[in-house]
């Protein structure tokens, strides 16, 4: 028996194996669509820098030619299927905090972002994204589950199980999908048949390839493969696709299309603006709040009291977030022109939000990846079934709630999931919007379950009362260095005095910890989860699938070359909030290759056959080691396979399974 000490580690979580190949994106089914716009021409035809018109002399966006494209030729523009089924299209900005809309709610800066949300729209003063990174938001945004729910916990795509996501489920019944701009992280890193499987719930895909970028980056396109792009800004090239999509999308079915730029995201290199423009952004007060800068961050956990005081003593400038704001409003001037030439703008429901919040400032911190991050702007609109006159909702929502919300607008439902949960974790903001029906929540989660290898700290847990919970509004936060931070929000809404730990609140605490591990619970299947990933991460098998007989999502398959060593790391993870005890068990097939198992360095080959884990606490990750040794006799086309098995001690129905599979 091997006892495991209580490690409070994040949890590692992927989800979609497929061995690597030769060769880029797979071929897909055929789409029509116009000619490609700003595909970057060979090196040999393009114009040299030196004969290129300056940024500062090309005509600013208010004077160009009209953004919108005609319907096609000799065609009656009418909505698709407006008497069944909306068209649904986000514009999602990448890290946005909502501060107080100033980027946004100014109609000679961000006329068509004014005109559609801010004059005409609904504003939902108090939205949430539960995780403040980009792609466990992204993934938020499509799945409806919470971060340990959809596996999601870090910036990296290959985390993203693309089954059963908001994109299959409106297909499925009928909708044209399409995602056009920045997609998930780290998506270089998957293999071509993950990026096809990534890529075959949407009708129309042209993701950017790899980082995202604002100049010199790719577009893969489902239908055409990689575009390279060099010196066209990528929010011109979002905004000239998504019309182009639309353009030439059927007029017989409904759209629903997510429009992803890299604006407002680091380094934050804006399009080419007049002087005009410039000016106006020039005249923007930076953002401040008492908690910028905060002086004494003595109450605050460890790896914030020694952060430097930042530059800007004034507050967080904001001048360039204003110009980036230009190339936003461009892409919702043209794809809403694009719509209405279509006739099926009134027939649209249209939202407005960002994949994450950001800190800016607060409390010395720059970006994203803490608590204070979580707030975000959520703006909806939708002229024939809300009227144009303009709302705000004081409700407490997450952006898990939105995937319900359009598949309640669509006709779809999401679930089950991969995992074997039922439903999703969000709920249908609808009868809010079109009633006022309350949501009866009196709290919402937030989490960082993965350490963030750039920003941020020790991982966390936090929830936030909304007005229905009889304590009244506080914020709570658990780290994983058992820190924590309380805050009485209607006294202290900026967060300055941490009450953790104060006796006068030693009761409200208790009861906020225990209402965050309700919350922590929501959702989880009570099963272990096992993993496989090679070197670098290159190949891995196994995450949040589930399932109790091997299929290819759970095999890791590994070419190699006789005499040769290869070293797996496989991953046990107690999917579960309580403890648990587990036996791994480990079969070989096909012989020919010697194999080693070690946890913590001890080599435990021996035991493979009913390895006991004890006391494996809930969220905790057990890394063992894999070391395979291809014999020098290892015949060409031989496969050789090591099939792993766990369950639960407690409960023999808890169950998983992988394969690492070897082939010469």
């Amino acid at each position: 028996m091997v006892h495991l000490s209580r490690l409070l580690v994040a949890a590692s979580v992927a989800v979609f194996l497929t061995p690597l190949t030769a060769g880029g994106a797979p071929p897909a089914p055929a789409y029509e669509t116009a000619d490609e716009p700003g595909v970057r021409a060979p090196a040999s035809t393009r114009a040299p820098a030196s004969t290129r018109a300056p940024a500062s002399t090309r005509a600013p966006a208010s004077t160009r030619a009209p953004a919108s494209t005609p319907a096609p030729a000799g065609a009656t523009p009418r909505p698709a299927a407006s008497a069944t089924r909306p068209n649904i299209v986000v514009f999602l900005l990448d890290d946005a905090a909502p501060h107080d809309a100033r980027l946004w709610n100014d109609p000679q800066r961000t006329p068509a972002i004014y005109r559609t949300f801010v004059e005409h729209g609904i504003e939902f003063r108090n939205a949430i994204g539960e995780n403040p990174l980009c792609c466990p938001g992204r993934a938020a945004l499509l799945t409806g589950l919470h971060s340990h729910n959809n596996g999601v916990g870090s910036n990296d795509a290959r985390l993203f199980s693309p089954q059963d996501t908001l994109a299959g489920a409106l297909g499925g019944v009928g909708y044209t999908t399409m995602w056009i701009g920045k997609y998930l992280n780290r998506n270089e890193l998957l293999s071509p048949q993950g990026w096809a499987a990534q890529m075959a719930p949407w009708t129309v895909f042209d993701g950017m390839y790899g980082a995202a970028a604002y100049y010199d980056y790719t577009v893969r396109a489902k239908d055409a493969g990689d575009l390279d792009y060099g010196d066209v800004h990528s929010t011109q090239t979002v905004a000239d696709r998504a019309v182009m999509r639309l353009a030439a999308a059927p007029f017989d079915k409904p759209i629903f299309m997510v429009v992803s730029p890299f604006d407002i995201h680091i380094p934050n290199i804006p399009m080419p603006v007049s002087p005009e423009q410039t000016a106006l952004c020039d005249q923007m007060p930076p953002w401040w709040t008492p908690a910028y800068n905060e002086a004494d961050l003595s109450d605050k956990p460890a790896y914030m009291r020694d952060l430097p005081l930042l530059p800007a003593p004034d507050g967080w400038p904001m001048d360039l977030y204003c110009r980036e704001m230009f190339g936003f409003d461009l892409i919702v001037a043209r794809v809403t022109d694009q719509l209405a030439a279509q006739g099926r703008l009134d027939n649209t429901l249209l939202l407005f939000t960002a994949d994450n919040g950001m800190a800016w400032g607060a409390h010395r911190l720059e970006l994203k990846a803490v608590p204070y991050a979580t707030p975000v702007p959520l703006y909806v609109a939708w002229p024939d079934r809300w009227g144009d006159s303009p709302r705000t909702i004081d409700d407490y929502v997450s952006n898990i709630d939105l995937a319900p919300t359009m598949c309640a607008v669509g006709g779809c439902s999401l679930g089950p999931y991969p995992s074997g949960q039922a439903n999703p974790d969000g709920v249908s903001l609808l009868g809010l919007l079109d009633h006022g029906t309350g949501l009866g929540r009196d709290a919402l989660l937030e989490q960082l379950p993965v350490r963030n290898g750039t920003e941020g700290g020790p991982t966390w847990a936090a929830l936030r009362t909304t007005p229905d919970s009889p304590l009244g509004m506080w914020h709570y936060v658990e780290y994983e260095t058992g820190e924590f931070e309380l805050y009485d929000l209607q006294v202290d809404p900026y967060e300055l005095d941490n009450l953790a730990g104060d006796p006068d609140h030693v009761a409200v605490q208790a009861t906020l910890a225990a209402r965050l591990d309700q919350l922590l619970g929501e959702g989880r299947v009570n099963r272990p989860d096992l993993s496989a990933w090679s070197k670098r991460g290159k190949y891995y098998a196994g995450y949040n699938l589930f399932s109790n007989t091997a299929s290819p999502g759970q095999t890791v398959t590994r070419p190699v070359k006789r005499g040769t060593t290869y070293t797996f790391r496989v991953d046990v993870e107690n999917n579960m909030t309580s403890p648990d005890s587990y036996v791994l068990d480990a079969h070989v097939s096909g012989g020919r290759v010697k194999v080693t198992w070690r946890l913590n360095g001890v080599d435990v080959t021996s035991q493979m056959g009913g390895l006991e884990l004890s006391g494996v606490y809930g969220g905790q990750v057990v890394p063992l080691v894999l070391t395979l040794t291809i014999g020098r006799r290892f015949p060409l086309g031989h496969t050789t396979s090591i099939d792993i098995g766990i369950h639960s001690v407690k409960d023999a129905a808890r169950v998983d399974h992988l394969t690492v599979a070897v082939r010469r």
